[in-house]
């Protein structure tokens, strides 16, 4: 019997309420569930604040409101949700994280962003603290799911990791800024990470002044099967995930890996 998921991926612009943001990102998980979605992702930095340095200001801790609004939401809804939070760290900066929340509204995993955006004027570093974990992977009911954030998929070593790791699917929670190429650039690492390890990616966008449309969805040949139109909204997919395992058998590039070379090369 085929693996069939259908999942949710979420495009919206965040406010500078908390409250409103969560409203919002209940109404959303709400909507994917009534539309058959299994699981449904939310952009990155919920609670939106343009200045980096002001972020510490807004963090809450994983059982602050926000994220006990977010859980209660996918247990009511009986849905798996991956969201992009502002997380207090106890420092002088927060932590730009993703969590993934069950259907029984339990936090299942949690991945602080790695690579901070420091890139086209912006700096991330100004209040973001760089995780230290190799991305987020669980085994969820339907199949192996990875996530990163934003930035991260310029990085192709976390999903290459993820993917090693049994990942079929990779969700890329972002604020994706705009400017010159931003759009092709953004598509064009999205369809990139797909094709090299052979699995489905989803990502999720922040839209409005400044940042890119670009919730989509890609199977693991590279092709975009899904896209968000312009503006706020959500799309669903359904992704067959017996496809990963047919591309991999006729793409087989685990085994023909050659890490010792890579690490060789590196020490040189």
């Amino acid at each position: 019997m085929a693996r069939v998921v259908r999942i949710a991926s979420v495009q919206f612009r965040s406010a500078k309420s908390k409250a409103e943001n969560l409203a919002k990102a209940r109404s959303f998980i709400g909507r994917a569930a009534e539309l058959g979605a299994e699981l449904v992702c939310l952009p990155e930095w919920l609670p939106m604040i343009t200045v980096a340095r002001d972020f510490p200001r807004v963090a809450e801790p994983l059982d602050g409101p926000f994220v006990s609004g977010l859980r209660e939401a996918a247990e009511e809804a009986g849905i798996y949700a991956i969201a992009g939070i502002l997380e207090a760290s106890g420092s002088e900066k927060a932590y730009n994280a993703a969590i993934l929340i069950g259907p029984d509204g339990s936090i299942l995993g949690k991945y602080r962003k790695a690579h901070l955006a420091d890139i086209f004027g912006h700096r991330e570093s100004d209040g973001i603290a760089p995780g230290g974990e190799p991305g987020m992977i669980h085994r969820a009911d339907f199949g192996t799911i990875g996530a990163i954030l934003c930035y991260d998929v310029r990085f192709p070593e976390l999903p290459r990791a993820l993917a090693i790791r049994g990942a079929e699917i990779l969700f890329v929670p972002a604020a994706w800024f705009s400017g010159p190429a931003k759009e092709a650039q953004w598509e064009v690492l999205l369809r990139a990470r797909a094709i090299e390890n052979g699995f489905f990616v989803v990502g999720s966008c922040q839209v409005g002044e400044g940042f890119v449309d670009g919730t989509m969805v890609v199977d693991p040949r590279g092709i975009v099967i899904g896209r968000a139109s312009i503006g706020e909204g959500m799309i669903c997919a359904d992704l067959y995930l017996d496809e990963v395992g047919v591309v991999r058998e006729l793409i087989p590039w685990r085994s023909h890996r050659r890490p010792e070379l890579y690490s060789a090369l590196l020490e040189r």
